[in-house]
């Protein structure tokens, strides 16, 4: 009796798919096709890895109070990491990276884009002082190269947003010690005109007003030179502030694991045609259970087996169905 339905099942299941088979083939061609494909796109993928140490605050900074931290309830690794994520969201801290790594040419000539390269960079925090910044690429050297360029372009950047300020003092100032010393080499000058058209050798014997005007002068030669000299002093402040917040930077952030070459790569052809294989099959899963359910659902007389199982009666002959040619 069991064989008896099993055969029976058997029979409405294929009658079932052949009535139909267009449409039960459906999923898994469409799936079959998107694996295929997949596969056919698909590359070999190097990743390179490197760690990065930060720190919120150094000795340095604390001794010579060159920088105020802000209180936070984040990490630093967290901080910088949020930081450096919202920098490669722009183009312009992007095409610093790719030039860095030595792919700009490759962006220009439009192998690759800088959206792309952007998607193929992760960055995030691990701990409340680590950062790993890690790379993907068809190149294993390519790889490691954009992971070293994303961490030194953050780190000149952190860099120079700091030093920003100082940078401007320091150039103005620069542009102010000059103006100095046209000043006061002019008043020099002008002393020593004043002193070769009135040689006389005894002071004492100068008249009041060649007496007052040497006085003048000298006091205005003096003026210029401190006036000089504190310019030259706030100079040079603001170049010690500059070297100062260089190397508190570089104190708080740290490469701690260099990335490295690849020799293996993380993705290839073989998993993407497997991938392509599971989608098939899971095609395949999807045409057998709707036939299933096709057959499961339908209550429908198709075999003389059917009328003995559903009504328990026996069939005693089945009309065979006529052709064409024999109604002719």
């Amino acid at each position: 009796m069991r064989s008896t339905l099993n055969r029976n099942m058997l029979l409405r299941l294929a009658d079932t798919f052949f009535r139909r088979w267009f449409l039960y083939l459906i999923p898994f061609v469409l799936l079959a096709g998107v694996g295929g494909f997949t596969a056919a796109r698909s590359e070999s993928r190097f990743q390179s890895e490197g760690v990065m140490y930060v720190e919120s605050q150094t000795l340095l900074a604390n001794i010579t109070k060159a920088r105020d931290t802000p209180a936070s309830y984040k990490s630093p690794s967290t901080l910088a990491a949020e930081q450096l994520g919202s920098l490669m969201r722009t183009d312009g801290f992007m095409k610093r990276i790719v030039k860095a790594a030595k792919v700009d040419d490759a962006v220009k000539s439009g192998l690759v884009t800088l959206a792309k390269l952007r998607s193929s960079i992760s960055v995030g925090a691990d701990g409340d002082h680590l950062v790993k910044v890690a790379a993907s690429s068809t190149n294993s050297q390519t790889a490691a190269l954009l992971v070293t360029s994303t961490i030194e372009t953050f780190t000149s950047w952190v860099i120079e947003a700091n030093v920003a300020e100082s940078t401007a003092a320091k150039l103005f100032l620069d542009t102010l010690v000059d103006s100095y010393r046209t000043q006061v080499s002019t008043a020099h000058q002008t002393l020593d005109a004043f002193v070769s058209t009135n040689p006389e050798a005894d002071v004492a014997k100068r008249s009041l007003a060649n007496q007052i005007e040497f006085e003048r002068l000298t006091a205005a030669s003096n003026v210029e030179e401190a006036r000089l000299a504190a310019a030259i002093n706030k100079r040079e402040d603001a170049r010690l502030a500059t070297e100062q917040t260089k190397s508190d930077v570089t104190q708080r952030l740290r490469l701690v694991d260099a990335p490295q070459v690849s020799a293996l790569p993380v993705s290839s052809r073989k998993q993407a045609a497997l991938a392509a294989v599971i989608f098939a099959m899971l095609g395949l899963l999807l045409t057998a259970g709707a036939t299933l359910g096709a057959t499961a659902t339908d209550r429908s007389i198709r075999f003389a087996s059917d009328i003995t199982d559903r009504l328990g009666v026996p069939v005693l002959s089945i009309i065979p169905k006529a052709r064409a040619r024999d109604l002719g």
